[in-house]
């Protein structure tokens, strides 16, 4: 095991990222943490759940950044399906 995965794991594990992750929908660790290629201290990770609400999205940031303290942090929101209806139409 690298020394990276090695300090991904006591990340997730030991600061209770991944079970205060965990708390909001399924937590996906994803990229080269799952292909066992870490090279950087770069974790990527993924928590499905189609109903999330926005609050929760702020209550996970603020987690992230109080117990972190980032230098880089980034969050997307992926959209499953358009369900907007045709207006004018």
């Amino acid at each position: 095991m690298s020394k990276q995965k090695a300090a991904a794991n006591r990340l997730l594990c030991e600061s209770g990222l991944l079970d205060e992750l965990s708390r909001y929908g399924n937590v996906h660790i994803v990229g080269s943490y799952s292909m066992n290629l870490m090279v950087w201290n770069d974790l990527d990770i993924d928590v499905e759940n189609e109903a999330i609400a926005l609050n929760h999205i702020h209550e996970i940031l603020k987690f992230i950044l109080d117990r972190f303290s980032p230098v880089w942090f980034e969050g997307k929101q992926q959209v499953h399906g358009d369900t907007r209806k045709n207006e004018g139409q």
